[in-house]
Parts: C-alpha cells; sequence; structure tokens
C-alpha cells in the first residue's frame, strides 16, 4: 500500500518566507538559515500547514 502524499509548505517564524517543502511525515524540530531574512530559526516539522496553491473562489 503506497502512503499518501504529503505536501507541506514549511514558512519561517520570523519573515514568513517560504524556506522548504516538506514531502514526508517526518517530525521534530530542525535549525535552519532563512534565506531572506538570514536568521537562524527553529521549524517544528509536526505542524501539518498544508500548502495551498490556488483558493476557489
Amino acid at each position: 500500500m503506497m502512503a499518501e502524499s504529503i505536501n507541506v509548505a514549511v514558512r519561517c517564524p520570523e519573515c514568513n518566507w517560504r524556506v522548504m517543502d516538506k514531502v514526508s511525515p517526518t517530525t521534530g524540530k530542525i535549525e535552519i538559515k532563512c534565506p531572506h531574512c538570514h536568521k537562524i530559526v527553529e521549524v517544528d516539522l509536526a505542524l501539518r500547514r498544508k500548502a495551498l496553491h490556488r483558493q476557489a473562489g
């Protein structure tokens, strides 16, 4: 049985810049340097905010 694909946009908590896409059911915390604001921030990968590419309207 194939696992369902997960596509979650991970954003910088400081400037809200999209720093990466989470495509697997990974959990935990990582530190990453934001390419936009250049701050090292801690990102919780357990949060599941789906990427919204289009809004119905």
